[in-house]
């Protein structure tokens, strides 16, 4: 009957307790253990083979010096990752004919396999191909844009 507990929360409560959300840095073999995974990614970014055991020898504000190092290099690579991700280009390219910028479209036809990517048309409306108000022919894909694939444009006749 002492086993069981009445408080429902105790149990976790304990769990809690005996496990901290960061890790104390009391005895060298913990520390160790804690800047494995720090020295693993600076022998990788180094290019080198090097273990937690050749840095036991170093003070303990060296090796937090360097777990630091890392995360400042692992935050900056993530934040160029999601930099790339999320960019867009900053103007849109403008139609070859009328040098107006050009509205961003995306292929909705489910049977074509270019379903989901972006192209850039004639932001002027649909008429009749001689009419000089109606859309131009203008026509590029957002990625092959994005990547600076169509930085000349061909000559049209106006």
């Amino acid at each position: 009957m002492s086993d069981i507990s009445s408080d429902p929360s105790e149990p976790y409560s304990k769990l809690v307790s005996s496990r901290s959300t960061f890790p104390l840095r009391q005895s060298s073999a913990s520390l160790s253990e804690e800047v494995a995974p720090c020295v693993e990614s600076i022998a990788t970014l180094e290019g080198g083979s090097k273990n937690a055991d050749t840095f036991t020898t170093m003070s303990q504000s060296d090796l937090l010096a360097i777990c630091d190092a890392a995360d400042a290099d692992r935050a900056r690579r993530t934040e160029l990752a999601w930099r790339n991700l999320l960019a867009c280009p900053s103007k849109p390219p403008l139609c070859f004919r009328h040098q107006e910028p050009c509205v961003l479209r995306i292929v909705k036809r489910t049977g074509s396999n270019h379903f989901g990517r972006q192209f850039w048309v004639c932001s002027r409306p649909q008429g009749v191909t001689g009419n000089p108000a109606a859309r131009c022919q203008t026509f590029l894909w957002a990625d092959e844009v994005s990547r600076g694939l169509h930085k000349t444009f061909p000559s049209v006749k106006k």
